[in-house]
């Protein structure tokens, strides 16, 4: 009887040496594929550069112009012309309002680069931390409605049980709960900042940081954090029994004829593309969602909504006297020092030592965007100035709204309409 013995072919065996090297390209591919996902705004950040066209010659668009003051809405004009032409911005938008009545409103610039279409007043772009005055009008007006108790704490409203009993909507507002900002994250991208993860509810966008220690004891400091504003959304949408976005228009988009504004949904498409700039050239800005912060940095809206809000805020009719007073006031700390920003509920307070003394006002950035928000409460001039191009910082903004409200303010000289368009 025969025996075979069967014999593993040698010619079919790997090497060691090649299970090795493979080990190693298949690691390090897993790192690159890992490092570009967990730095993907960095890696994105120099690439897809084009040359921005030029600005010089773009008209502005108006579709409001009611200034009894031809020479102011010409200043306002030149003086926006001149800071998007400087700051190489690719859209700008700009209104400006008394006691809540539109009397200027103008875009320039592109909505979309690529397809070279033009942006107009009524296109919503990114309020960044302006959403944040949204949000806190809101507030005020269920405070005015006798709905909500400025300083009733978190733990009174269903979806925020089991943080402190300690913090309040007060503290929330005025930054001084001990809720933490943006920080890294064990997402892709690590920055809490672009994040792309979605939240159906701002009730479900409070649970990454929910069981988070805070930072100082409610009321013994002053910590700027978006994520506080999900907490006083959170509790708007229970008091409302309703979403966030539907007691935002309930109680103040609908009666505010704020007809642009709404909660920025990343699957919705909008008119208006988002930009990077530097040095003449432009990008698409990273794509995000920002589900995860839609009371405080979420809102997409327009300037001419953002001064209507204004003349809402400053309107006794709509929130009542003692409430703006409460909500214009700047905040102290438990040892009665004021706030190290000035903050009141929801804006900055201009001036130094009294509590409630000059404009009242909030810039915003965000991905692709910049906002700010100009209030003379004395003059019932408000100016909002957006745009779709993303900032360091809002302040070059600010200065904007600043010197525009200044041309309206010293100069009230009655003159013919200007044209529609203007250079």
């Amino acid at each position: 009887m025969t025996t075979t013995v069967n014999r593993v072919d040698s010619t079919l065996r790997i090497p060691r040496r090649w299970i090795r090297r493979a080990g190693l390209v298949l690691a390090f591919v897993v790192v690159d594929v890992f490092a570009f996902y967990a730095f993907e705004p960095v890696f994105r950040w120099n690439f897809g550069w084009d040359s921005l066209p030029p600005l010089a010659d773009f008209q502005w668009t108006i579709t409001h112009q009611d200034s009894p003051s031809v020479r102011a809405a010409d200043a306002a004009l030149d003086a926006a012309a001149a800071a998007q032409n400087a700051l190489g911005l690719t859209g700008l938008s700009l209104a400006v309002a008394v006691n809540g009545d539109v009397i200027l409103a103008a875009a320039r610039g592109f909505a979309d680069v690529d397809q070279r279409r033009v942006l107009e007043p009524t296109m919503p772009m990114r309020a960044g931390s302006v959403s944040k005055v949204i949000t806190a009008t809101v507030v005020a007006r269920l405070v005015s409605l006798d709905r909500i108790r400025i300083d009733a704490p978190v733990t009174d409203f269903e979806s925020l049980a089991g943080f402190s009993s300690e913090i309040t909507l007060r503290s929330l507002l005025s930054h001084t709960s001990g809720i933490r900002h943006y920080q890294q994250c064990a997402c892709f991208p690590i920055w809490e900042y672009y994040a792309n993860e979605r939240f159906d509810s701002v009730a479900e966008s409070v649970e990454p940081f929910r069981n988070d220690a805070l930072l100082f004891e409610p009321g013994d400091g002053f910590h700027y954090s978006t994520f506080g504003y999900n907490l006083v959304g959170a509790a708007v949408a229970d008091v409302q029994n309703s979403s966030f976005s539907q007691a935002l228009s309930e109680l103040t988009l609908n009666p505010l004829g704020m007809r642009n504004t709404e909660l920025e949904m990343s699957e919705r498409p909008q008119p208006v593309s988002f930009y990077d700039s530097e040095g003449g050239n432009y990008k698409p800005a990273f794509a995000v969602n920002v589900s995860n912060k839609w009371p405080g940095g979420g809102i997409l809206t327009t300037p001419m909504d953002l001064v209507r809000l204004a003349g809402g805020l400053l309107d006794p009719a709509f929130i009542r006297r003692h409430v703006q007073t409460e909500f214009t006031t700047v905040q102290v700390l438990s040892d009665g020092t004021s706030n190290p920003q000035r903050y009141a509920l929801g804006l900055r307070v201009d001036g130094t030592d009294s509590p409630t003394v000059g404009a009242l006002h909030h810039g915003g950035t965000a991905v692709g965007g910049a906002a700010y928000l100009f209030i003379d409460p004395h003059t019932g001039i408000t100016v909002a100035v957006m745009t779709n191009t993303g900032l360091d910082s809002s302040d070059r903004l600010g200065e904007l709204a600043r010197r525009i409200a200044a041309a309206y303010t010293i100069d009230s000289t009655p003159d013919n309409k200007r044209d529609t368009h203007h250079g």
